[in-house]
């Protein structure tokens, strides 16, 4: 194995920069794991960066006890769901809105209501569309 320099990766030498660390125990603590055992598993990833961690699956109680985590419930899971889904398609909304209003049925055989009728008007109408000139 080499790194990104092209030197060969050494594994004591990861070790001793790992253990050097001085978060690496209270990481190790915080997992519940011991420190050799951590240290090992770093070691293990340094070396082959392309290795993929392996998934540990653990109950209610475990990560509660163990992590102080509270699991969610199933409501609580589509809720938090629901919400990353409208978050991450905000951008494909636009300003236009849905109709708030009830549509009116036009097809319904309803008469117009009835327009005053202006005398005046009506027989300019007519003059213009028959070609007649008004007297203005």
């Amino acid at each position: 194995m080499t790194d990104a320099t092209g030197k060969p990766k050494d594994p004591e030498a990861i070790r001793k920069a790992v253990l050097a660390d001085p978060n690496t125990a209270e990481i190790a603590k915080a997992l519940g794991v011991p420190l050799e055992e951590y240290v090992a598993g770093v070691v293990v990833y340094a070396m082959n960066p392309e290795a993929k961690p392996e998934y540990l699956g653990v109950t209610d109680q475990v990560m509660k006890e163990r992590f102080g985590l509270t699991p969610m419930t199933e409501q609580e899971i589509i809720a938090k769901f629901d919400r990353e889904v409208a978050i991450a398609t905000i951008a494909t909304k636009t300003d236009f809105t849905a109709h708030e209003k009830e549509l009116v049925d036009l097809s319904a055989d309803q008469p117009a209501p009835d327009a005053p009728e202006d005398a005046k008007l009506k027989e300019e109408l007519r003059k213009k569309l028959l070609g007649e000139k008004s007297d203005k």
